[in-house]
């Protein structure tokens, strides 16, 4: 049972930091669903971790990283039309329009 707690720890780990990463590198936004499910994912993952070495202060930050993760997927959930699903590439995006030209 130990090494899956520390494999799921290394995961979560994984997780935040290559959010993070990704955001800094300009390859994924801060509003975007997957930053958010990334960070989510590893902040749940790395409250299991933290709770099971009985490190409870860590765990209640894990735990609330976690849910800010889920509660701005829930919002960008909520914003979609039924049926649609978030554009795969959020780095070029560009505008709805074209400008005009002279």
């Amino acid at each position: 049972m130990t090494l899956a707690v520390e494999a799921v720890g290394w995961l979560g780990s994984a997780l935040c930091l290559g959010a993070y990463l990704l955001a800094s590198a300009g390859r994924v936004t801060g509003s975007s669903a997957r930053y958010h499910a990334m960070n989510f994912a590893g902040g749940a993952a790395l409250a299991v971790n933290v709770w099971w070495h009985g490190a409870y202060p860590a765990t209640v930050l894990e735990l609330c990283w976690a849910l800010i993760g889920l509660v701005a997927l829930i919002r960008i959930a909520r914003r979609l039309p039924p049926g649609a699903r978030p554009a795969i590439n959020e780095v070029n995006h560009q505008p709805d329009r074209i400008p005009d030209q002279e």
